[in-house]
């Protein structure tokens, strides 16, 4: 068995749902081994942006923007066979989000 750990890093939330419920969808019901899978939701990340209104006068008019990034971990308890195809899966993936794959055989 192996053990996968998927960290998941998206623009919004519906995308992660999407992914974590194709996720549990997949290997539910393709009569695979596994039935472990448990998922982390991480702290969401901010990041923010402030530009001058107007490069000539006015210093205190900006314009504030920020970006947040969704996060979450799924764990998976899977063998060789289900790891090969759970790439092919994500590789539909992958223009969307970004995806931070560890694992460790046993």
């Amino acid at each position: 068995m192996i053990n996968l750990k998927i960290k998941i890093i998206a623009p919004n939330k519906e995308v992660l749902n999407y992914l974590e419920n194709f996720l549990h969808f997949f290997f539910k019901n393709k009569n695979l081994q596994n039935q472990n899978i448990k998922t982390v939701r991480l702290p969401d990340k901010y990041k923010n942006f402030v530009f001058l209104r107007s490069p000539h006068v006015n210093k205190k008019s900006k314009e504030h923007f920020f970006f947040v990034s969704k996060s979450r971990s799924i764990y998976l308890q899977i063998s060789k066979l289900e790891l090969y195809y759970f790439f092919l899966l994500i590789k539909k993936f992958e223009n969307v989000i970004n995806l931070e794959v560890t694992y460790k055989e046993e």
